[in-house]
């Protein structure tokens, strides 16, 4: 009777074997929507995955996986051809990904409803992702358009429409950071020393020392370049304008003003052979900071006079002339909105990640 009026899911375990099940309930009245068969010496929740075994294959040839929050989810993403889905079962979502055992893949792609719940389930999973992690292991985030899950969207958009969600994904710094962030105004010190501590206690999670020391260091460039402070002044935001954390910088799902100008920037300072191309384009671009503004400006003067010029020499004229710190400021915004490829790959993919930055803006 455990199992009465709800559709059944079978569980294998990694060699595909049934090992228990799954059931959701048919009545919205019943208590539980989702039970799970007990424990057993063959059937662990908190270490088994639904749908691993039909996915590893996928996952390995496509370099990636996703975690889906539910059986259904799973379902309808492997009939859009999305066959590399996985769920976890109850509060189990890491068990298999920090060495990348058994799929292979060492950045699953955790996909997430756009509504609150889903919001919350990403912090969660957030928090127990970080002791786990280790050098060249990490996780990205997905978020829904909100009130949709995965079969709306598929319904409503198309397998192209969640390849879209998938493509906005965003790695774990972009993730803390919104997470510590979002809604939240830090207009005197002490607000600000309380972002700084809920910094300092996020990394104080990761066990591993050497990315440790990876994310300190970019949770506190993102905390410099929010504020308007320069690294080397920790004193405190100056100005009125410096009142309230720009928030918004790495919200991961929304592509603003400041992620589609540290792309351009990005592109063009990489790769300064396309200027004949990108000139007219990242002289259209509308950037609203001035420290940006003024990098995009000295860049056009400095390539127009001398276009030949290379990576390595124009970021050393920039820096010459006291761009160092925003320099480094739009490389790791870049990075952590998780568009650095767009921008580090090729000419070709920079340019046409400028073009797409500028079109977005107008």
């Amino acid at each position: 009777d455990r199992f009465r009026d709800r559709v059944m899911f079978p569980i294998a375990d990694a060699r595909g074997r049934i090992a228990g099940f799954g059931a959701r309930a048919m009545s919205a009245e019943a208590r539980a929507k989702y039970l799970n068969s007990p424990e057993t010496g063959v059937f662990h929740k908190g270490a088994m995955l639904y749908n691993l075994a039909g996915a590893r294959a996928a996952a390995r040839e496509r370099g990636t996986v996703i975690l889906a929050e539910g059986y259904m989810d799973v379902i309808a993403l492997a009939e859009a051809g999305f066959t590399h889905t996985v769920a976890p079962l109850g509060t189990a979502l890491w068990s298999m990904i920090p060495d990348g055992a058994e799929t292979g893949v060492r950045e699953p792609i955790l996909c997430f409803d756009g509504d609150a719940a889903g919001q919350r389930a990403a912090t969660r999973a957030m928090d127990r992702i970080l002791p786990l992690l280790t050098a060249g292991v990490s996780a990205r985030f997905a978020f829904l358009t909100d009130g949709m899950d995965p079969d709306d969207l598929i319904r409503a958009r198309g397998a192209a429409g969640f390849r879209q969600v998938l493509e906005k994904s965003v790695p774990l710094s972009a993730m803390i950071w919104r997470t510590l962030t979002d809604g939240r105004r830090f207009s005197t010190p002490e607000s600000r020393a309380g972002l700084q501590k809920s910094i300092a206690g996020v990394v104080a999670a990761i066990a591993d020392r050497a990315v440790q020391k990876q994310y300190e260091s970019a949770l506190k460039d993102l905390f410099y370049q929010a504020f308007n402070v320069r690294r080397r002044d920790a004193n405190g935001p100056k100005g009125a304008g410096a009142m309230a954390a720009r928030t918004a910088l790495p919200d991961p799902r929304a592509r603003g003003t400041n992620e589609r100008t540290h792309v351009a920037l990005a592109a063009i300072l990489n790769f300064p052979e396309i200027f004949h191309d990108a000139e007219e384009p990242l002289g259209r671009l509308p950037i609203a900071d001035p420290r940006l503004d003024a990098i995009r400006q000295r860049v056009l003067e400095i390539l127009s006079d001398v276009p030949e010029m290379g990576h390595e020499e124009l970021m050393q004229a920039l820096e010459k002339q006291g761009f160092g710190d925003d320099l480094r400021a739009v490389m790791t915004a870049a990075r952590l909105h998780g568009l650095s490829s767009r921008a580090t790959s090729s000419p070709v993919q920079a340019l046409e990640g400028l073009r797409e930055a500028v079109g977005a803006a107008r």
